[in-house]
This record gives structure tokens, sequence and C-alpha cells, in this order.
């Protein structure tokens, strides 16, 4: 860039313009060269996380048409989101985030899942479906955590909160001493989400895993 307009003035105006066009032109492709390796890795990851996850679950399909208006939620501009909340939303997300301080995890699961299905629209749905995921991993409930992060992947696999709740999952992995497995959804984490401090957790664990 500096070279081209170090160089200008010995270019006609159309020699000028038609190098700018093709200058412009470069970086609108690596621009989208960036993007569709971001779209990659997260496929990369969506295709791992479907392999692994559903060799262990019984994946329930009979709230699909819930779960799709619940991903249409999590595009939706904030200030629709925050005039679609209703005073009963909040209400039954503050009283599960009270069971869940008390430790009150089954209490808690039991006030998000109403939110999620009676309020799909709600700011407050993606949060609701982590810390499901956290209560059942306090709960030491191994298959209900990666059942809900499976969830959680297959419908808003772009939020760092799914990214969070897949670390869940390569705890447990660790636990049951499937180390190679933890490894690699590690590593898949670090990539699909780099830059992120989701990106950074997972390199430290599997930096710990080496």
């Amino acid at each position: 860039m500096v070279v081209f307009y170090h160089f200008r003035s010995h270019f006609s105006g159309a020699e000028y313009y038609k190098v700018k066009a093709n200058q412009m032109k470069e970086m609108a492709e690596q621009s989208h060269l960036k993007e569709l390796n971001a779209k990659y890795q997260l496929l990369e990851l969506r295709q791992y996380v479907s392999a692994v996850l559903q060799k262990e679950l019984k994946y329930q399909k009979s709230n699909e048409a819930n779960y799709q208006r619940r991903s249409l939620a999590s595009i939706v501009a904030p200030q629709e989101n925050q005039s679609l909340l209703t005073f009963q939303s909040k209400d039954w997300f503050v009283k599960a985030k009270v069971a869940f301080k008390d430790k009150n995890f089954s209490r808690a699961i039991h006030y998000f899942n109403v939110l999620i299905d009676r309020f799909p629209f709600s700011p407050h749905v993606v949060e609701s479906h982590f810390l499901i995921v956290e209560s059942y991993f306090l709960l030491n409930k191994s298959v209900e955590v990666i059942q809900a992060t499976h969830q959680m992947m297959s419908h808003f696999p772009e939020h760092e909160l799914t990214a969070y709740a897949l670390l869940k999952v390569g705890k447990i992995y660790e636990e049951e001493g499937r180390m190679d497995d933890a490894f690699d959804l590690y590593k898949l984490i670090a990539k699909s989400y780099k830059g992120s401090k989701v990106s950074s957790v997972a390199e430290h664990n599997k930096r710990m895993l080496q």
C-alpha cells in the first residue's frame, strides 16, 4: 500500500483507478477467504461434536420445532429481544438463578427448562441452556451434561457459552481417562473460537494433557 501511494504520481488517471480497483478486489477476496476459513473451522468443530457425542446419546427430537425458534431468538436484534421479554420470563430466570446459587441444581434445571419452553425468544435462553449444563456437571451427571451440550452445539454453535459447555465435556473425558478425546476437543475449541477467552482456556487445558 505504501509503495502504491509512493508511485501514484507516475500513473495516469485511468491507470491509477485500474490499479486501485485491483487492490480493492484483492482485499475483498482476502476478507472472503478469512470468512470462509472461520466458517470451516466452526463446521469442523460441529462435525467432531456430532461424531463423538452422538455415540453416547439418544438424542431426542421431540422439541425440534421449539429449538428452531430458539435458534432464531439468538439472532434477533437486542432491542427486539427486549420487547419480547415478559415479566414472567424474567421472573423464571431470577428464580432459576437463585436456586442455582443456593446449589439446588435440580430445581434450577426445572426453572431453566420452563423458561426455555415457555419463552423461546427470551434473551436468557442461551444462558439458561449453559446453566443447565453447569447444573448437571455439578450433580456429576455426565450423560446429561453431554446431552445438554449437544443441544447447545446443534442450535447455538457460535455462542461463546456453547464453547464453555464443551469445556465441561472435556473435563468429563479427563475424569473418565479419555485423554485423547479431551485433547482433541480442547484443540478444536481453541481453533474454532480463536482470539476469545475460552480459546485461551482450551489451550491451557490442552497443554496440561501434553
